[in-house]
């Protein structure tokens, strides 16, 4: 699952399954802001999975053609969106436009800081140089093996499971057995 994550936040091009799930699934927004509630069990066990991995993923800002203003986590504050819920209407930026609408020339281009919100978010903004990538922390390339040892800790341990079987009277017994 987390492979299948990884290339989604790629954006892999050479994959039908990920062309597909920008289409179909994602349209206008991104995997950041995707509704977890929808589509197929191993969809919102990829999108569960994105909470974890999101601190250990960062962005490196080129061009800004690639990531989103609102729904990329591009800057220290992660997913804009989620931080401030009011930040289209505020700023009057649309909730798609790309990151190079927003800064040009190395500087910022909001059309009006309204707020101490929009201020704090003009005064950290990178110039913009080179393509944007997305980099995983540590390595900077993603193996299957590191996200193992991350995500290690939240696997369900056998002696957990037995417990939560017996506490729902559902473990095999003898008395339970079937003759």
């Amino acid at each position: 699952m987390c492979k299948h994550l990884w290339d989604v936040v790629q954006h892999n091009s050479e994959s039908i399954w990920i062309t597909w799930i920008y289409q179909y699934r994602l349209k206008r927004s991104t995997i950041w802001t995707a509704n977890p509630n929808t589509g197929s069990w191993s969809w919102r066990k990829i999108l569960q999975l994105r909470n974890q991995l999101i601190d250990h993923i960062r962005c490196t800002v080129g061009t800004g053609a690639t990531l989103m203003v609102w729904q990329d986590p591009w800057h220290p504050f992660g997913v804009f969106i989620h931080r401030f819920p009011q930040g289209p209407q505020v700023a009057g930026i649309p909730l798609e436009a790309q990151l190079s609408v927003v800064i040009q020339n190395g500087a910022s281009n909001w059309s009006a800081i309204r707020n101490i919100q929009n201020k704090v978010i003009t005064d950290t903004l990178p110039p913009l140089e080179g393509a944007d990538r997305i980099c995983w922390n540590g390595s900077n390339d993603f193996t299957t093996r590191e996200a193992y040892h991350l995500l290690g800790p939240y696997q369900i341990a056998r002696n957990c499971f037995i417990l939560w079987l017996a506490i729902l009277e559902r473990l095999s017994t003898l008395d339970r057995a079937w003759w």
